[in-house]
């Protein structure tokens, strides 16, 4: 009998996919750097994880080894980069983390000891540039309605439609 990758999934198991050679120990070393509060050493052993196996997993079955669970880089990177004040990167990683489909509980409990973003006010009304044109362009300009063309209206000086941008 041929064993493809239907049969697998009607036989009702999947083998494991193939993980790297030196993930399982870069994994380790990351999280064993984290429990120890290393968070430097932490980030480069999980980048180093994620560069041989970028997909999360709830498990991955290490050839000869013991199965690793809770395999969520993006999540654990967030808060290593939380832990050192780097809150641009640890909210980079999270969104990276929800995109790569790592669990929510994991991603939320990061995002939830990140500091609220800071949105600038706006400035004042008179801050908007005056205009200068006839119709109310921004900048002086020939048009019939006074109103400067978007540059592909017009690709070159001289097309069928007309003369050249004002």
């Amino acid at each position: 009998m041929r064993w493809g990758p239907w049969t697998w999934i009607a036989a009702g198991t999947v083998p494991a996919l193939a993980v790297p050679a030196g993930f399982p120990e870069a994994f380790s070393a990351g999280r064993e750097a984290m429990d120890q509060g290393r968070w430097r050493d932490a980030i480069a052993a999980l980048e180093r994880a994620v560069q041989l196996q970028p997909v999360p997993a709830e498990r991955v079955n290490p050839r000869g080894r013991q199965p690793l669970t809770g395999y969520y880089p993006y999540s654990l990177l967030a808060r290593c980069h939380l832990e050192l004040g780097e809150t641009s990167a640890a909210r980079a990683l999270l969104h990276l983390a929800e995109v790569r489909g790592e669990p929510a509980p994991e991603r939320e409990a990061v995002a939830r000891r990140l500091p609220p973003v800071e949105v600038p006010a706006p400035g004042p009304a008179s801050a908007a540039p005056a205009a200068s044109g006839p119709g109310g362009c921004l900048r002086p300009c020939r048009c019939p309605s006074g109103l400067a063309p978007a540059p592909w209206v017009r690709p070159w000086p001289g097309w069928p439609g007309g003369a050249a941008a004002g």
